[in-house]
């Protein structure tokens, strides 16, 4: 399996997890110039949720940055589906791939 495919696959195991476990509509950010995307957006009142899904270990975090600089007031944790332990760094909670369907579990909403 190529990776497009794997990151496809695995896009679509985290939203459907997300959907079952959240009742908001699931929304994607982009910006152009430079580009950045966020996979998913979860939003709770005020408080907005960026989610995004990394298929390989190197789990860098430029759009989920981007994104706390331009909504820092809403932005209270940001999410990353991984390969990587459970673990909060920062505002950064990342969650196992194998326990995305354990979301609420792993911080308040």
């Amino acid at each position: 399996m190529n990776y497009n495919s794997l990151r496809f696959l695995l896009l679509n195991f985290a939203m459907q997890s997300l959907i079952t476990q959240f009742e908001v509509l699931l929304r994607y950010w982009t910006k152009t110039n430079p580009p950045y995307e966020v996979d998913f957006l979860i939003q709770n009142d005020n408080d907005i949720f960026p989610v995004e899904v990394k298929v390989q270990t190197n789990t860098k975090n430029s759009s989920l940055k981007k994104f706390k600089e331009l909504f820092f007031e809403q932005t209270k944790l940001r999410i990353r589906f991984s390969l990587d332990n459970l673990m909060l760094n920062g505002d950064v909670l990342n969650i196992p791939l194998s326990l995305a369907d354990q979301t609420p579990r792993t911080f308040p909403f």
